[in-house]
């Protein structure tokens, strides 16, 4: 299957949702783009077919102005199954792909401004998972290979990928009316990649 790793990072900002509405009352007026990081196993089927299996990491810190702050804390560990496709007729002329996968996420609430919401009835919890989906497309900017018949050592065939990806995924909150903390939102990064 000839197998590859790949090093990715994105710039993400998830939309909240109604939690962006509640943070914006207390006075935080948006959230910002942060970095995720992942690492991905990549495993080649065909010709046109690739699969991943990736771990990705995001953690946000969101705070109210001072001189008494109210703090939130996110993070967010997706783990995914994700294939790729590479149209034939057009990848011999642009080198681009597409995909969809999905996966595990867990996400992490901390902070006393989690205590200020439990009072208001809004309990975010400190630990929520559900499953995640992701489409995506990207492009191979550059790729290099070894010399043919040279030893094949780790490294020595690599591309550099950009990659646009959709993340889809809403949690919902045990309060009543329910929450939606829409995690939704649009990745864009670079990776490397290289065969084993």
């Amino acid at each position: 299957m000839n197998p590859s790793i790949q090093l990715s990072i994105y710039s993400y900002k998830p939309s909240l949702g109604d939690l962006n509405d509640l943070l914006v009352n207390l006075g935080i007026p948006k959230t910002p783009s942060e970095l995720m990081t992942s690492l991905s196993i990549v495993l080649h089927h065909l010709p046109q077919i690739d699969s991943r299996i990736e771990i990705g990491y995001w953690s946000t810190e969101l705070s109210t102005p001072p001189p008494n702050p109210l703090i939130l804390n996110a993070s967010l560990t997706p783990i995914s199954y994700q294939i790729i496709y590479r149209p034939e007729l057009l990848y011999n002329y642009i080198p681009i792909y597409i995909g969809c996968g999905i996966g595990y996420l867990r996400a992490n609430f901390s902070g006393n401004l989690t205590e200020t919401l439990e009072a208001q009835g809004i309990t975010l919890g400190s630990d929520a998972s559900n499953t995640i989906g992701y489409v995506f497309i990207g492009a191979e900017l550059l790729n290099w290979e070894s010399n043919p018949g040279s030893e094949n050592r780790f490294g020595m065939n690599a591309s550099i990928n950009l990659e646009i990806k959709r993340i889809l995924k809403t949690i919902e909150t045990t309060t009543n009316p329910p929450l939606d903390i829409i995690l939704d939102g649009t990745a864009i990064g670079l990776g490397v990649r290289t065969k084993f």
